[in-house]
């Protein structure tokens, strides 16, 4: 126990060493990654690691021992009640015995965790000594699968298939009494001799034997030693605190204070590693040996209190691995306790600080970067590599110029930095050397020249008013050609440039403002001299050629979209060919063709061939027919005559690494490498990728929080069976490649479930809702390079059937008769289905679907000859607004019973939704043009519906607007039928309703003019052809004008004037009449607030105002901005509505024209007595004017009647103090008639058609006009 103490306080002193100063460095690099507390770990303190045969690893820590998968950990510890309790936390050692049982050494007892996951805690020995028998230090198994344990009183074992352990005693020379001691190393020969590291030094079991003897020293004989002051003596009794055997059967021990022993038992020769002055690299780092693992037959490790080391038997060289302050990729502390190498070579050091770990895929590498102590570079961000033909690396970074020695390892830091130019310590974006083995540099004020001869440094300014000519911006490439001048790239309007150190700036390219090179901030990553002269520019936006000779340049954009055009870097190989790293295409092969147009055949090679990915950073070749490329994190090689793809991701394994764009050289066989963390070197003659086949474990499968997978077992469970109702299962699962273990992918399937393997990187995957069934869960995993093991998980399990499963088959005879049941009244929905699928629900008349099946089997003999006829009800959706739907549903269901007495037994009558129905009549082919048969049964048909209707307390009068379109004639397929069918009820209604129409070309023209304007009449108002014309309204008396009412006009390019009638319907149907509605109002306020500026006009202005505009919310709010807009009086503005608008909803309306009088608008109401009239609107609306409908006047002469009713409406508004106006005046003998009747304004073609603004202001400078009989033209 004294011994334990002084070794940990030993420890403790060399912490605070390796804090205060840093290890030196050797030239040879280990690149180191850590695990700790933050990853799973118990504690910091770990003792030992080891590997089961499986893959597993384990750690024993002081807060008791962990496994290991690469993802999570699992902890066994000093819990009593625990199902992971063991006998004390602090662990010293690990071991698996041949049955798979694993075995923790601690300081308070021996554990067993068998393959079944039971622990158990074994007794020891207490003879002959009892004091520290249970303070295992060591645990061995030997070549008969005997375990051996090391305990702080002596030696035991377990023979096989017995439960209890033997002790085995030391006895010193020749006493009769053995001696208690400390085991600390076991390990057995050739010969199965166990040597045993003790307190009194190295002891020897022979076979058969029970009993223990010092090693006879005097029987070595050393073959060279370090130091021939330490005697064999004394070497051999020293604490011999590791042994392990190598391939050769020589054996190597470590001791407490003489350092490292090489042994060959069969002849007692050995072989001595000691130093006795300050280490120095290459030699033993210290006598404290803690560990030994044997990597191969010329490399072993060993740990220290100085860190760890690895030993070239041959040369008996050793390399260091020490903690650096504030260096991550460096040991965690210099204090190794065990060094272990796991199944795939990854080297695992256990220290007081946690445990580290180093794979040999890295030895090929180092990476140079910015330390807090012994820097290896400058900057960690490192933008351009440039080489000289010494072998010096010339680095430039974010925090200036470096250099590096390749073959030596070696770095100069900032070696221009006396050169007293300050630029050369901050980014410096670009280095080349020249012909002459000369560097220059490039950054944000200039360019440097550095003589390597003179060692003098040339500084070109690019400040303001520079004396060269250069744009005051960075500079990024710099590119010295072979006739001594130099191509220069910057930043946004830089260009190009060719400057010459002694004539300054001779050409400048791309430096007028409207270029694709600096079009929207391009910039260049690598520029190349051709060896034809040209100069190649890798750009943000594809490549740029420029030829000196001829100063043409030409581009190639090599691809369409912007994240695929930026190239990052350039190379041209032995053939001429370029070859370019785009950040989205791959690697683009650019071959010189004369004949190709821009004389260049590019082909692509991407993730389809096998690239990982598309997006590189940087391109190069060796002198071995590769290429070597750079993508965001890995580096990849591609052999140019294979087209063979090797990716090697764990050689660089850094986390949040990144390569910059054309940052790669290459000298002889060593490749450098640009990344934000520093410049990586890689030997490409010893760069190998992982070809480890890792074995892949499910390592978890839960249902319910049950665990069906055993911590220790090396055979599958036993399938479960699992309920139907609780069959949610969580699988984790694991591939035991340690060396970057997040690199790890994994895919997986569930036989029974699956189609195919699912490719995850997550470790886990859950199934939920599975059918009953048996169902094996399966799983892969690749190694750290993406490489698929041969090796495969797998997990049976069955899910039992639900219990309703076995209801149903206990009531099987039921279930019969219910199906037969269930069937019958299955047919009888079905019959219904298909019903309400042929047959409108409202009327039981043939619906749509089979209407159209009716017209496809009719159509199907060509010479069958029959009518389709479209059915619209006028006014139908009055009844509806006005009567409610209950009224409208009813008129439906009588005009469909009245249709069917209309018709014959094989005619086919449909409703086909709302209040549009149709008929399928067949006739006979008759000679003449007109079948009249089928004449009569339309217009029987159009008269019965013409007829009142008594529905509840209404009489109605409806009528119906009919087409008819005839098969064949009219159509040859069912779809041009109905359309002329449909065409032909459209000309009925738009033709006054109540009629029937058979189609023809005519009809069918009208069709095609109006989609033409309804098209057309959407850009009618954006290219200015609508116009606002104005009719006159004139006093009856004088013939002054006395207002005007404002009309829409579209003069169309091609076909002129056309006629509103043609085109307002358009425009309500589709919206459009809201926003032309508001232009008309805002041009005719324009307008008139000139006109009453000027004094010319002294009445008022009439706009219509369509119901569509009048349903819109914000009509006030609309009309009202106009106003302000305009400063147009509104006391002056009419505004016409129609009584047809009123009826529609009579509360909007009364607000909205309450609300438009509080504007202090008038309003009109147009065509009054058209149809709707109610001597009720006139009170309870703000009426200000009644317009008469022009069809009192048309049939005035020969109709009393409407003398009578026209007088009285005449009569009416003047008493209720309204203005009456009537409109459509054609004649002196209707004005007679109005003046007769004291009407006092009228408008109409008597007086003047609308007229444009020039002709209607020559009218108003002389405010009348001359009477004229009415000639007919357009309608207004």
């Amino acid at each position: 126990m004294v011994f334990f103490f002084q070794r940990w306080l030993c420890s403790l002193l060399c912490l605070l060493l390796s804090v205060a100063f840093t290890s030196a460095t050797s030239a040879k690099q280990f690149q180191i990654d850590r695990l700790n507390i933050a990853d799973g770990l118990p504690s910091t303190m770990v003792t030992s690691i080891y590997q089961q045969k499986n893959g597993f690893l384990w750690f024993a820590t002081d807060a008791g021992v962990s496994r290991y998968d690469g993802q999570e950990f699992i902890h066994f510890q000093f819990s009593p009640g625990s199902n992971r309790h063991i006998s004390n936390n602090f662990v010293t050692d690990i071991i698996e015995d041949t049955l798979g049982n694993i075995w923790f050494a601690t300081e308070d007892g021996l554990n067993q965790l068998t393959v079944d996951d039971e622990l158990n805690i074994y007794p020891t020995s207490q003879q002959p000594f009892a004091q520290n028998t249970n303070w295992i230090m060591r645990l061995y198994l030997d070549s008969k699968q005997q375990l051996w344990i090391g305990t702080g009183s002596g030696l035991q074992y377990k023979p096989e298939n017995e439960s209890n352990f033997i002790s085995v005693p030391l006895y010193l020379n020749q006493q009769d009494t053995p001696v208690e001691t400390s085991i600390y190393s076991i390990v057995e020969d050739t010969q199965h001799r166990l040597w045993v590291g003790t307190d009194h030094g190295l002891a020897l079991l022979e076979p058969n034997s029970i009993t223990m003897r010092l090693y006879q020293s005097d029987k070595a004989q050393a073959i060279s030693t370090a130091d021939s002051s330490v005697a064999t003596a004394d070497l051999f009794s020293d604490y011999i605190l590791t042994s392990q055997i190598d391939h050769h059967g020589q054996l190597w021990f470590g001791s407490q204070h003489f350092g490292l022993i090489k042994f060959m038992p069969n002849d007692n020769t050995f072989q001595h590693f000691f130093s006795t002055t300050q280490a120095k690299p290459g030699q033993i780092p210290s006598n404290y040996i803690t560990s030994i693992a044997i990597e191969d037959e010329q490399h072993i490790w060993i740990g220290t209190d100085k860190g760890a080391a690895n030993l070239t038997v041959a040369s008996e060289h050793f390399d260091w691995l020490t903690s650096q302050t504030f260096n991550q990729q460096s040991l965690p502390t210099n204090n190794v306790d065990d060094v272990f190498i796991d199944h795939s070579g990854v080297v695992w050091f256990a220290t007081n600080q946690g445990a580290a770990y180093y794979t040999p895929l890295k030895k090929s590498s180092r990476l140079y970067k910015p330390l807090a102590s012994q820097s290896e570079l400058s900057g960690g961000n490192v933008y351009a590599i440039a080489l000289t033909q010494s072998g010096d690396a010339w680095v430039a970074t974010n925090k200036g110029i470096d250099k590096i020695n390749i073959d030596n390892k070696t770095v100069q830091l900032g070696p221009l930095k006396d050169k007293t130019i300050p630029s050369l310590i901050n980014n410096i974006w670009n280095v080349k050397t020249d012909k002459d083995n000369n560097l220059w540099f490039s950054d944000a004020e200039g360019l440097s020249f550095y003589d390597q001869r003179s060692g003098t440094v040339q500084r070109f300014s690019n400040k303001v008013n520079n004396p060269y000519g250069f744009p005051n911006t960075d500079f990024y490439t710099v590119d010295p050609d072979q006739e001594g001048n130099v191509w220069i790239t910057g930043y946004l309007d830089a260009g190009v440039m060719l400057f010459n150190p002694q004539k300054g700036l001779i050409k400048h390219y791309f430096n007028d403002a409207d270029n694709l090179y600096t079009s929207g901030g391009n910039f260049t990553f690598d520029s190349l001299i051709a060896t034809q002269g040209e100069l190649w520019l890798a750009t943000t936006n594809g490549i740029f050629i420029i030829d000196p000779k001829t100063d043409i340049t030409s581009h190639l954009s090599l691809g369409n979209e912007r994240e695929n055009i930026r190239i990052g870097g350039i190379y041209q190989d032995e053939q001429g060919i370029m070859w370019a790293a785009t950040q989205g295409l791959g690697l683009a092969k650019i071959i010189p063709t004369p004949d190709a147009p821009q004389g260049f055949v590019i082909e692509y090679i991407t993730r389809k061939q096998g690239l990982p990915d598309n997006r590189l950073k940087a391109v190069i070749g060796d002198n071995q027919g590769n290429l070597w490329l750079t993508s965001q994190h890995t580096l990849t090689k591609y052999n140019l005559k294979t087209g063979q793809i090797s990716v090697y991701p764990s050689v660089i394994n850094t986390d949040n690494l990144t390569f910059n764009e054309a940052a790669i050289a290459i000298y002889q066989h060593q490749l450098l490498l640009g990344t934000n963390k520093g410049v990586i070197q890689i030997d490409i003659d010893t760069i190998s990728q992982n070809d480890f086949a890792p074995p892949v474990h499910i390592t978890s499968a839960k249902i319910a929080n049950k665990s069906y997978i055993n911590i220790n077992s090396h055979n599958p469970p036993p399938k479960p069976i699992l309920d139907y109702d609780n069959n949610m299962i969580q699988f984790s699962f694991a591939s035991l490649d340690y060396t970057a273990p997040k690199r790890n992918r994994y895919r997986y399937m569930l036989a029974g479930f699956d189609q195919d393997w699912l490719t995850t990187v997550l470790p886990r995957a859950m199934y939920t809702n599975l059918a009953a069934g048996d169902y094996v869960f399966k799983v892969q995993s690749t190694n750290s390079d993406g490489v698929w093991s041969n090796q495969q998980a797998e997990f049976a399990f069955n899910i039992k059937k639900a219990w309703w499963y076995y209801a149903l088959i206990a009531s099987g005879t039921i279930i019969i008769l219910i199906m037969i049941l269930f069937g019958l009244s299955r047919i009888k929905q079905m019959k219904e289905l298909s019903r309400r699928a042929n047959f409108d629900s409202l009327t039981g008349l043939a619906n749509r679907f089979h209407f159209n099946q009716q017209l496809s089997l009719l159509m199907s003999n060509p010479y069958n000859t029959a009518a389709v006829v479209f059915i619209d009800l006028d006014h139908f959706k009055e009844v509806n607004d006005s009567m409610g739907h209950d009224v409208g549903d009813e008129l439906i269901i009588q005009v469909g019973k009245r249709l069917q007495h209309c018709l014959s037994q094989q005619d086919v009558l449909a409703r086909l939704g709302g209040d549009e129905f149709a008929l399928i009549i067949p006739y006979e082919q008759v000679a003449a043009d007109v079948n009249r048969d089928l004449v009569n049964i339309i217009e029987r048909v159009r008269q019965t519906l013409n007829k009142g209707y008594q529905i509840n307390q209404y009489w109605l009068n409806s009528s119906a607007s009919i087409g008819v379109a005839c098969f064949p004639d009219d159509g040859k397929d069912a779809k041009t039928l109905l359309k002329h069918a449909d065409t032909a009820m459209y000309a009925a209604k738009q033709n006054g309703r109540n009629g029937s129409y058979f189609f023809n070309e005519t009809l069918s023209t009208a069709l095609l003019e109006r989609l033409l304007i309804k098209d057309q009449l959407n850009n009618a108002m954006s290219d200015a052809q609508l116009e606002v014309h104005y009719q006159p309204k004139c006093c009856v008396d004088t013939h002054e004008i006395v207002g005007l009412e404002a009309l829409l006009r579209w003069n169309h390019p091609q076909h002129g004037m056309i006629s509103p009638s043609r085109f307002i319907d358009q425009a309500e149907d589709s919206g459009l009449i809201i926003d032309i509605g508001l232009w008309v109002l805002e041009q005719a306020c324009q307008q008139g607030y000139h006109w009453h500026q000027q004094g010319i006009l002294r009445g008022n202005i009439s706009v219509n105002i369509s119901p569509v505009q009048l349903s819109q919310p914000t009509i006030v709010d609309d009309i009202a901005a106009i106003l302000e807009r305009t400063a147009f009086p509104a006391h002056h503005l009419e505004l016409e509505i129609t009584e047809s608008l009123l009826i529609k909803d009579l509360k909007t309306a009364q607000d909205v024209l309450l609300a438009l009088k509080q504007l202090r608008v008038r309003i009109a109401l147009d065509d009054f007595g058209k149809g709707y009239s109610s001597l009720n609107y006139l009170t309870q609306f703000p009426i200000d004017t009644l317009k008469i409908d022009k069809g009192f006047l048309s049939s005035i002469l020969p109709e009393e009647t409407s003398n009578i009713v026209l007088r009285n409406i005449i009569t009416l508004g003047n008493e209720l103090k309204l203005d009456v106006i009537a409109e459509g005046v054609e004649t002196h003998a209707q004005l007679l008639k109005l003046k007769q009747y004291n009407c006092k304004i009228v408008q109409g073609f008597l007086f003047s058609h609308a007229l444009d603004v020039t002709q209607l202001e020559i009218c108003l400078l002389h405010n009348q006009l001359t009477l004229c009989e009415y000639v007919e033209v357009e309608n207004e």
